[in-house]
């Protein structure tokens, strides 16, 4: 939505648990999915351009992503044993 007001724009249907991190200029995203290792999207709102790039294996149901500022590392929690673990990305393209 405009900060001036306006037409909002709809950018994605559904994103999973609202799990998603905004980087520079691009937005990372878990979309909706019925299995448990929800899909992981690279959205470019700019251009439009939406692509898959992972998934989020055994992600939790505790929305938590987060991107390194130069968009090449993510951050996410997964359940693992009834335990949290911290897992990290690297390299994405």
């Amino acid at each position: 939505m405009p900060l001036v007001g306006g037409a909002f724009k709809q950018l994605v249907g559904c994103v999973k648990w609202s799990v998603f991190a905004p980087s520079r200029r691009v937005i990372f995203y878990a979309a909706c999915d019925t299995t448990p290792d929800p899909p992981l999207h690279l959205l470019n709102p700019a251009t439009g351009t939406d692509r898959l790039v992972g998934k989020l294996e055994r992600h939790a149901w505790v929305p938590s992503l987060a991107v390194s500022p130069d968009g090449s590392t993510i951050f996410y929690s997964r359940l693992v044993n009834d335990s949290s673990d911290l897992m990290l990305i690297e390299n994405v393209k």
